[in-house]
């Protein structure tokens, strides 16, 4: 059988509770990770596709390379254990050639590494992206290059810049990873699509790296945000020459947090803010008690969580690490201890020393024009983090959108690309050229 010279990726998809058993072991190339493999099962509603999805094509050039990508991509079928939605959700798995800006990024590829990547316990609402056997688009012209803007010790943290080609003055969007402030990198930017969009708006993105929790805690984490904020201000002018008067800051998750946060803690403020299923507070319920959705999944050991967490300071994590990492997140996510191991304070008995570092309570009417992209069936982040800062930016007369749909789940954004989703990023861009 062929085996591909391209990388194994996620491209995007739905884990949820349980992966049943199945009959048939598909090839090795196909591995998962290390002793699971893909399986086939032919029952009804179940099957097997063979089509790469869009945004995995998109900005390659090889015919060649598509075509073998689309001949290897395959789709497993995912059902829900007893007492759940019994509708069939799938996961699709995806070679992406070399050349695509994620290439640095190597997850193993199991349930709880996707918990990693997004910080979800069972995203709802997924389905693979299926794109008709056409040419892929154009891809803009642009180049991507690292800097370290920040130094702690030996630690160099990093930042990568993607810009579009030519010497004009950019503006920028300053891009914040997720993964629950605990895992992943810099490397996990935006799906390819909505990269080479923005790309091809004009905007110069840059992903950086900050100190993860919880060897580093929370103030030290945003402090990472605010040097890199002021970092892209002083230097980017003459290193990647963008505006530093027009800066967008954007997230995902852990990342639109902080995204909220910037909004009243940087200076200047940013012009605009945009916030993928991001919170605006992190001592409520939701975080400060045991998740039920992350206790539908096997009890981690606090030996076996802390084991992964228990080293120097790092800045960045990928692979088996994301997946060891991820431990220790859902352990504190099953036991309600997530704000506490992050801050290292106590959000019920020192709720006080949170004033600063949750961005809700702090909006007032000089706050930056906000759009929120956030699903009802989000079963991670729930939707009413962003129903609750709405109605707060309204109430303070702060330009505003909402854009939200009944089946997104927790990283909707990676999900196909629908109608409704390509919607989204039409309003997330006239958002941004409104504002920037």
């Amino acid at each position: 059988m062929f085996r591909p010279h391209a990388e194994m990726r996620i491209e995007t998809g739905l884990f949820t509770r349980r992966l049943r058993s199945l009959t048939t072991e598909y090839p090795s190339p196909f591995s998962l990770s290390p002793g699971i493999s893909v399986r086939r099962r032919k029952k009804a509603g179940q099957t097997f596709g063979g089509v790469c999805p869009a945004s995995h094509t998109n900005g390659m050039s090889d015919p060649k390379t598509i075509r073998r990508c689309r001949q290897l991509t395959q789709i497993c079928s995912v059902r829900h254990r007893e007492g759940c939605d019994s509708r069939m959700r799938e996961t699709a798995l995806t070679i992406r050639s070399r050349s695509h800006p994620m290439n640095d990024f190597k997850p193993n590829i199991t349930r709880r590494h996707l918990l990693a990547l997004t910080g979800t316990a069972a995203a709802t609402g997924f389905r693979p992206a299926f794109a008709a056997d056409t040419a892929p688009p154009p891809t803009p012209d642009y180049t991507k290059e690292t800097h370290v803007y920040k130094t702690v010790g030996d630690l160099e943290i990093k930042a990568d810049v993607y810009r579009p080609a030519g010497n004009k003055a950019r503006p920028a969007i300053l891009w914040l990873h997720g993964g629950a402030l605990i895992i992943a990198s810099r490397a996990l930017v935006p799906r390819t699509l909505q990269l080479e969009r923005y790309i091809a708006s004009g905007y110069t993105l840059i992903s950086i790296d900050y100190r993860l929790a919880p060897e580093t805690k929370l103030p030290e984490i945003v402090k990472d945000m605010e040097d890199a904020y002021a970092w892209v201000r002083s230097a980017g002018p003459d290193l990647f020459n963008i505006d530093p008067e027009r800066i967008a800051v954007m997230g995902m998750s852990a990342g639109a947090f902080l995204t909220q946060l910037a909004g009243f803690r940087l200076k200047p403020r940013p012009k605009v803010l945009v916030s993928f299923y991001g919170y605006g507070d992190i001592t409520g319920p939701w975080l400060a008690e045991p998740h039920p959705e992350f206790n539908s999944t096997p009890p981690i050991p606090k030996e076996k969580a802390f084991a992964a967490v228990s080293g120097a300071p790092i800045a960045a994590s990928s692979g088996s690490e994301d997946v060891k990492r991820n431990d220790f997140n859902v352990y504190c996510r099953q036991s309600g201890l997530w704000t506490n191991e992050v801050s290292g304070h106590d959000p019920i008995k020192e709720k006080a020393w949170f004033a600063d570092y949750e961005a809700r309570p702090n909006i007032t009417a000089s706050y930056p024009p906000t759009i929120l992209l956030h699903g009802e069936s989000d079963a991670d982040v729930p939707y009413e983090q962003s129903v609750m800062t709405v109605k707060v930016l309204a109430a303070h007369g702060v330009d505003h959108e909402f854009v939200t749909n009944p089946r997104w789940g927790h990283a909707f954004d990676y999900a196909k690309m629908d109608p409704d989703i390509q919607q989204a990023f039409d309003r997330v861009s006239a958002f941004l050229h409104t504002h920037l």
